[in-house]
């Protein structure tokens, strides 16, 4: 059975962020050509916070596998590839977890995701690990010794 780690919001995260790209844009525009203000400059410098939420999948795992999901497409990888688990730092530009994966030729894939909101701020407030966080990560840890 698959146990989702990334929070039930991600979909609506990336709609949101495809929303606010085109609602900036048309902003954009409408003052670009409407008024000739630089203004404009600052309407588009909105669209980093869209930028930004596209880049989340959807993580699930079950005893062997992890499935990370991007639109329409869901990627299968052994948990035995999952080099490790980084966490999220909400000071710096991502503030996401991200997961590192060996793939076949040696590459290190990086994939974003928003885990559970009670588990983010268990980890934000106590740098501690919580809930199916802490389930992979114990996985991992076990299949690496």
């Amino acid at each position: 059975m698959k146990t989702q780690l990334s929070s039930s919001l991600t979909f609506g995260y990336k709609v949101f962020g495809i929303f606010w790209g085109l609602i900036t844009i048309l902003l954009f525009l409408i003052i670009t050509i409407g008024t000739k203000d630089p203004l404009g400059l600052v309407m588009l410098l909105m669209l980093l916070p869209s930028i930004v939420f596209l880049r989340l999948n959807k993580i699930t795992f079950d005893e062997n596998f992890v499935y990370v999901t991007k639109w329409m497409t869901e990627e299968k990888y052994e948990i035995e590839k999952i080099k490790s688990i980084n966490e999220a730092d909400m000071t710096s530009l991502d503030p996401f977890f991200e997961l590192e994966i060996m793939e076949q030729r040696g590459e290190v894939k990086k994939v974003d995701f928003m885990p559970k909101f009670f588990e983010n701020m268990t980890y934000l407030l106590k740098r501690e690990y919580s809930g199916q966080l802490l389930e992979l990560k114990r996985r991992i840890r076990a299949l690496k010794s």
